[in-house]
């Protein structure tokens, strides 16, 4: 007997100081809010600023989010 297998699902947070959308995976069961703030640190402003969570990408324009892979499709 193995361990469970964990599902992890992709969470997109936008820096509040910036705007840079980043994604993050967490467990399924460990999901939080929508607009729940988590400070962690942006490449981009080269520091810790608040990051707003915004689960899916929808209604973000694609020019924001430069990852890969597909976009707002759950």
């Amino acid at each position: 007997m193995g361990k469970p297998k964990l599902t992890y699902v992709d969470t997109y947070l936008e820096c509040c100081e910036c705007g840079n959308i980043l994604k993050i995976w967490r467990y399924y069961s460990r999901q939080k809010e929508v607009g729940h703030i988590k400070h962690m640190y942006c490449y981009k402003c080269k520091e810790t600023t608040p990051h707003k969570e915004l689960k899916y990408l929808w209604g973000v324009p694609k020019d924001r989010y430069k990852g890969k892979g597909k976009i707002g499709i759950k």
